[in-house]
């Protein structure tokens, strides 16, 4: 799925170039949202499972700033491409290079070193993945502590701060 996604938005990409009507271009753009959705808790876990302590704030800030630098292409390649005939159909296609880019650099990246050890499967693990998890053992260490449960969120340690920081998020929109 790491993989799919990424291959899944460049493929929507280049066929929303090709639509020619606004029900075509609208199921086009919900599907690319859709698989977006997918993409981004997939990344931000492997990530964060690659990323050693020190460097998973960073790692996990850089995510976010790079929203914020792609808006900014975005504004830019359609500030170029608005007197271009035909203009727009290159625009929503122009996605499929960072797709290329992203797929390039995620191509070598082994499967989740969580997931090997939580599966155990035998040769996997074995193989060039073995030292995935060996190099990240440390932060692998599965917890046998209980799970919290859902009430305790309403307990007072936790209560006030999910209350303010619901107010928070409703009154900023």
């Amino acid at each position: 799925m790491f993989l799919l996604d990424i291959i899944a938005i460049g493929a929507l990409s280049v066929a929303t170039m090709f639509v020619s009507t606004p029900l075509e271009l609208l199921v086009m753009r919900v599907l690319i949202g859709i698989v977006i959705g997918a993409d981004y808790p997939i990344a931000t876990s492997m990530i964060t499972e690659f990323s050693n302590t020190r460097q998973r704030a960073f790692s996990i800030g850089f995510i976010a700033a790079m929203w914020y630098v792609g808006a900014t292409c975005a504004n830019l390649v359609g500030y170029w491409l608005y007197d271009i005939e035909s203009g727009w159909r290159w625009m929503l296609g122009s996605a499929f290079i960072p797709c290329l880019i992203i797929l390039i650099g995620r191509f070598d990246l082994p499967e989740s070193p969580r997931w090997l050890l939580r599966k155990r499967t035998g040769k996997r693990v074995r193989t060039n993945d073995d030292q995935t998890v060996r190099r990240n053992r440390s932060a692998l260490t599965m917890s046998r502590r209980r799970r919290p449960a859902f009430l305790q969120l309403f307990n007072p340690p936790s209560f006030p701060v999910c209350t303010v920081r619901r107010g928070y998020l409703d009154l900023s929109g």
